[in-house]
């Protein structure tokens, strides 16, 4: 069995992005080419989803004003190959399958320190979690998922 790869965007959207969504501030003009979304993480902490429409990699520091910074996990998803209409999915640089079952074990995620920048490869989607943020609209907050 073979997922199309809006199925690993849809099944990470749906484990990282709770039901409240959230205001994104920029102290600088973000990139025309940066699409960058925030909700309550619907476990705990907060999310963001950030899109490169780029052929060229972006390089910025995101620091959510909620808490002092704390320690983020990231998923780069990527194309498995040099372009966008490729059926081959990555996160981050392990490919992506379906198992016998026909799920996904979503093992490459990554452990960053929060005072290191983000590096968005081109044309990529890359998921943010800061599990230990506590927006006060996400606190008490339940998700519908």
């Amino acid at each position: 069995m073979k997922a199309n790869p809006d199925f690993y965007l849809a099944l990470l959207w749906k484990k990282l992005m709770g039901d409240i969504v959230l205001a994104v501030n920029f102290s600088k003009p973000a990139s025309d080419s940066l699409r960058i979304y925030s909700h309550c993480a619907p476990t705990k902490g907060v999310s963001f989803g950030i899109i490169n429409f780029s052929n060229s990699s972006e390089v910025f520091e995101l620091i959510p004003a909620f808490n002092a910074p704390s320690p983020r996990v990231e998923y780069h998803l990527t194309s498995g190959e040099k372009t966008v209409f490729s059926q081959h999915v990555q996160l981050n640089g392990w490919p992506l399958d379906l198992n016998d079952h026909g799920t996904v074990d979503l093992l490459g995620r990554l452990v960053r320190d929060p005072s290191e920048h983000i590096r968005i490869s081109p044309e990529s989607i890359v998921f943010l979690h800061f599990p230990e943020e506590n927006a006060p609209a996400c606190v008490g907050a339940v998700s519908m998922q």
